[in-house]
């Protein structure tokens, strides 16, 4: 409570006094122009149109107006990228149909560490209202990231640790928000320092909300349908007269963040350390209960049942203690331009109470990872890095949902990366050897040798015109849900069986991307294949084990293949005006070599085709923009799955800049879902249970010092 307050009196009082937002950089002759954008997510620091992987940024003003309460929801407009979504609070970014284990969360370049691929309602630990800038690797990262980046890395770059050092003096920046939707409060406060070498930082945030407002019913039209169906077979009737509407039950959240961090910058030896307290408390929606005219029902149905009426107000406390460590040594010897290393040390908890107050389920991940990087000086013709890379972590859960034993998991990678121009473009190529091992508290230990390959080549063509092709070979050992998991998941609704004999999943991708200007056009377009050998899934098994559907974690091979694409259409450019249209659309496919026995090859949760198109425009005092997302029906399902109806979304941002003299301001305006449409996302475990927030309104005001 007091961390909130201090941050709400603190921002309120600041922002009484600020006149304006971040102005552009302007060149000597008055011309605005673009900050150079570089990807963190790379050793080498290239930016982001000098690097052969398909790569997302946001950053700046577009951060700015995507920003969600969660990671998952921040990125989910952005080509190729989705959200998982268990409520408002808990959002793991999908990349390309590859999500949970397959996509590894960075902070800073070092994995986040916490328990967010182990279930679907585990939110990730970190807050994107911190952010400077997040990055998206599109398609394997195995070579840089490892067994759990064969899918690609999202990575929130969040300042605490400058590699630069800034001039002498202080920075403040802060925001303040609310919206009707949720009654949502949101406060932000940023400091930074400089003083010689030294470079000072503090932040913090606080967010809270009450239940979401939703458009209908929680549950789905087709979830409705099959349920009345069912009581109609069992000669029961289905009384709909408890259904909630209006209002999502159990999806309010409380956050509250705060970190720190000190940084020395000299000449040649950089030290930085970092802390950060980062608390969320929040609900698992999608309890659900209806009554028959008959007192009894199938066993799978009333297991059902039972889950929604006893996990229906559950919620999670999450508490997490992260400590990052970087060291760097600028041209410590010949032939080496710099030695980096960063260490990051997490300690989480997190604790499902029920809605008795009682304790369900105690979840704990001690984790550490260190990343040791040299940048070596060009040999041959070939700069990059070579890298060592150790991660230690140790998970357990103990009560109700404890489904999978206490696992230990060491890994140990050695990696390589260089990249050299060849004719008018660059070649790029990686390695890695890596090991992985787990040690649980009883059962059958395993250890995985893994080799990753990828090599890359960008070329520029005629007339700004430039390609880029990709290709990996990537191999990730299985998660330790897949090996050890033996017993009921509430959160899904299912019972999962593990199997300590699946060997490692191997992939095989190729990706093509095509960029340039035509006109007043910018285009980018992306296709890419995976090719999977021994894919890890879990299977339904079409019985019923403690009144939830069996499902079994096994391998098959599987292909996901698809396209993403962007045009930017400058439609005005003027000083007093400038107006774009920004066309944006995505599309996955996903199956399985071999079919069930009613011939289904379908995977589950993959995520529906989108088109979907921006109005932007700008003037020296006022920036905003009108957009219409089109989701299409997802009717490719497993058998034992509901297909998802498709819907638009519609969403509206304005803001006026303020500016006096150093200090920068901007009162702004955001419409989310205008349409208030029932909006429910076909990689959600809540799709039918739980539809995204209705029309929503918020005000706010961002200031910078």
């Amino acid at each position: 409570m007091s961390l909130r307050l201090s941050l709400l009196s603190s921002a309120i009082v600041l922002a009484s006094t600020a006149q304006a937002a971040p102005a552009p950089v302007h060149s000597p002759d008055g011309e605005a122009t673009l900050e150079e954008i570089r990807v963190y997510a790379t050793p080498v620091r290239a930016r982001s149109d000098e690097v052969a992987q398909p790569v997302e940024i946001l950053s700046g003003e577009a951060l700015a107006r995507q920003l969600g309460a969660n990671l998952g929801d921040t990125v989910a407009r952005l080509p190729g990228i989705q959200t998982s979504y268990f409520g408002p609070a808990v959002g793991r970014p999908i990349i390309r149909g590859l999500a949970d284990a397959r996509v590894k969360i960075l902070q800073d370049g070092v994995g986040v560490l916490d328990a967010s691929s182990t279930s679907g309602d585990h939110a990730v630990a970190v807050e994107p209202f911190l952010a400077d800038q997040i990055e998206i690797l599109k398609g394997p990262a195995t070579v840089l990231y490892g067994s759990g980046a064969l899918g690609g890395v999202v990575n929130t770059v969040t300042g605490r640790l400058p590699e630069q050092a800034g001039e002498d003096g202080y920075a403040l920046r802060g925001e303040v928000r609310g919206g009707d939707v949720a009654d949502e409060r949101t406060a932000l406060l940023r400091f930074d320092g400089a003083k010689g070498p030294w470079q000072f930082h503090l932040d913090g945030v606080m967010r809270d909300t009450d239940d979401f407002d939703i458009p209908g019913a929680t549950e789905s039209a087709a979830m409705i349908a099959e349920e009345v169906a069912e009581a109609a077979e069992a000669g029961e009737v289905l009384d709909l007269s408890d259904l909630e509407r209006g209002t999502l039950p159990n999806s309010s959240l409380d956050t509250e963040a705060l970190s720190g961090s000190l940084n020395w910058l000299g000449e040649r030896v950089q030290v930085g350390l970092s802390v950060e307290r980062f608390q969320t408390e929040y609900g698992l929606p999608g309890g659900h209960a209806h009554h028959h005219e008959e007192e009894h029902h199938d066993e799978a149905h009333a297991g059902e049942v039972a889950h929604g009426e006893e996990e229906g107000g559950v919620r999670i406390n999450l508490d997490q203690t992260r400590v990052d460590a970087h060291l760097a040594l600028l041209a410590p010897f010949p032939g080496v331009e710099q030695l980096r290393l960063r260490v990051a040390d997490v300690d989480y908890r997190h604790v499902e109470v029920e809605p008795t107050g009682a304790v369900g389920t105690r979840f704990e991940n001690d984790g550490l990872e260190a990343r040791l990087e040299l940048l070596n000086a060009p040999l041959a013709g070939f700069t990059g890095a070579l890298g060592l890379q150790l991660e230690d972590k140790s998970f357990s859960a103990e009560g109700e949902e404890a489904f999978v034993i206490p696992v230990d998991r060491e890994a140990m990678a050695l990696f390589a990366y260089q990249a050299r121009a060849l004719g008018q473009g660059q070649l790029e190529l990686g390695a890695r050897l890596e090991t992985v091992d787990y040690d649980p508290s009883q059962g059958v230990s395993r250890d995985f040798d893994l080799f990753s390959l990828s090599a890359g080549y960008a070329q520029p063509l005629a007339e700004g015109w430039s390609f880029a092709v990709q290709a990996d070979v990537a191999e990730r050992a299985p998660e330790l849900e897949a090996l050890y998991s033996d017993g009921a998941h509430l959160a899904t609704q299912t019972f999962e069986v593990g199997d300590d004999t699946l060997g490692e999943e191997r992939a095989m991708n190729v990706s093509l991307t095509v960029d340039g200007t035509l006109g007043e056009v910018e285009l980018r377009a992306s296709t890419y294949l995976t090719e999977f050998s021994d894919f890890l899934y879990l299977e339904d098994q079409g019985i019923a084990v403690e009144g939830f559907p069996l499902r079994q974690w096994t391998q098959d091979d599987a292909r996901f293949y698809g396209a993403e694409g962007e045009a930017l259409v400058h439609l005005l450019e003027g000083d007093a005006l400038s107006l774009d249209l920004r066309l944006t659309g995505d599309w996955v496919r996903a199956r399985l070599d071999s079919a069930a026995a009613d011939g289904n090859r379908e995977l589950p949760r993959i995520p529906a085709a989108r088109l979907g198109g921006a109005l932007e425009f700008a003037t020296p005092r006022w920036g905003g923009e009108l957009s219409a997302q089109r989701y299409f029906d997802q009717d490719d399902v497993p058998t034992f799955a509901l297909p998802t109806d498709g819907f638009w979304m519609v969403n509206a941002y304005v803001a006026r800049h303020f500016e006096r003299g150093e200090q920068h301001g901007e009162v702004f305006l955001r419409g989310r879902n205008l349409l208030n449409e029932e909006a429910r996302l076909a990689t959600s475990f809540l799709k039918d249970l739980a539809p995204l927030p209705g029309r929503g309104f918020e005000l706010g005001l961002r200031f910078a010092l």
